[in-house]
C-alpha cells in the first residue's frame, strides 16, 4: 500500500457515533489539527457501528471493527481496494498471467478512487506453485492483461492510472499496450484523452473475444467521461503492430440505457 505524506501538525483522531444506543448509528472517524484548530472527517458510516479503534505506529492508519469486518484505512480516508488485478490463461490451460496495481477507495464509494502504481505482471502454472514476476512498472497501473492468442507469445495490456480529484496522476501513458510473454517488447498501440477509459470485452477471454481470428488486430472499448454527465462512447480496432487505431462504431451522446458494447471476431 502507498504510504501517505504526513505533515507536522499534530492531530487527535477520534471515533462519533450518532444513534440510538440499542439502533445501528452513523459512525464517523474524526482527526482534530491542534495547530489549526480544525476537523477533518476521515470515514463516515451510516447504520455501522464502529468499535476498537487504534492509529498505526506510523500515525499512516487506523484500524477498526466495523460490524464484525476488521476494516483498515488510510489516515486521508483512503483504503485499499481489492479489485484492481485481472488475470488470463495460456490457451493449453497450462499458466496463469496475472497483473496487480494499487487501487484506493474512500469506503462506501462507488468511484475508481485513485488508481497507480507500482504494478506487475507475473506468470506461474495453472496447477499452483511459485511465480514468475515478468514486468513491473513503478508508476503506473496495469489494469487487465489478455493472451493475444493461441500460440502468441504476445500478451496486451491495459494502463489506466486514474485520480480521485483529490491527488495528481501521471495519465499520460494510460491505453492499450502489447509486450511479450517473457517482459519484453513493450509496446503503445493506443493513447488516451483527457477522462477516456479503454476496455476489453467485458464478459469472455477467448482470443477470438478482442483478436481477428489470423492474430493481427485487436477491438476495444472507449469511453469518454466528462463531468457528471453519462460518457461516450466508441469502439475501435488497431493493428497488434502498432499505429492510429480506427474508430467503426459510437454513441456520442448515449443515455441511461444505451450500451455499446463488443462481442468477438469472426470470418464471412
Amino acid at each position: 500500500m502507498p504510504l501517505l505524506t504526513l505533515g507536522s501538525h499534530q492531530n487527535i483522531v477520534y471515533l462519533l457515533g450518532e444513534g440510538a444506543i440499542n439502533t445501528f448509528p452513523t459512525s464517523t472517524l474524526k482527526r482534530y489539527d491542534v495547530t489549526t484548530g480544525s476537523t477533518t472527517e476521515i470515514v463516515k458510516m451510516p447504520h455501522v457501528r464502529i468499535t476498537e479503534a487504534q492509529v498505526s505506529v506510523d500515525g499512516q492508519w487506523i484500524l477498526f471493527v466495523a460490524g464484525s469486518k476488521l476494516q483498515m484505512i488510510r489516515m486521508d480516508g483512503q483504503a485499499q481496494s481489492p479489485y484492481c488485478w485481472d488475470f488470463d490463461s495460456s490457451y493449453d490451460t497450462g499458466k496463469l498471467f496475472i497483473d496487480h496495481c494499487i487501487q484506493l477507495v474512500a469506503l462506501g464509494s462507488a468511484g475508481v478512487g485513485l488508481r497507480q502504481g507500482p504494478s506487475s505482471i507475473t506468470v506461474q502454472s495453472a496447477t499452483g506453485g511459485p511465480s514468475n514476476t515478468v514486468y513491473t512498472n513503478p508508476k503506473q497501473a496495469i489494469i487487465a492483461v489478455r493472451v493475444v492468442g493461441y500460440t502468441s507469445t504476445s500478451l496486451l495490456l491495459i494502463i489506466e492510472n486514474q485520480s480521485d480529484g483529490h491527488v495528481s496522476v501521471d495519465t499520460s501513458q494510460n491505453g492499450l499496450w502489447k509486450i511479450n510473454t517473457d517482459g519484453s517488447g513493450l509496446t503503445r498501440l493506443t493513447m488516451e484523452n483527457a477522462g477516456d477509459r479503454t476496455s476489453l470485452n467485458r464478459y469472455t477471454q477467448y482470443p477470438w473475444s478482442n483478436f481477428s481470428h489470423d492474430g493481427s488486430t485487436y477491438a476495444a472499448r472507449i469511453a469518454a467521461f466528462q463531468g457528471n454527465s453519462p460518457p461516450a462512447y466508441s469502439l475501435v480496432f488497431g493493428s497488434l503492430s502498432g499505429g492510429t487505431p480506427t474508430m467503426f462504431a459510437t454513441v456520442p451522446h448515449p443515455g441511461e440505457v444505451t450500451q455499446l458494447e463488443l462481442a468477438g471476431w469472426t470470418t464471412m
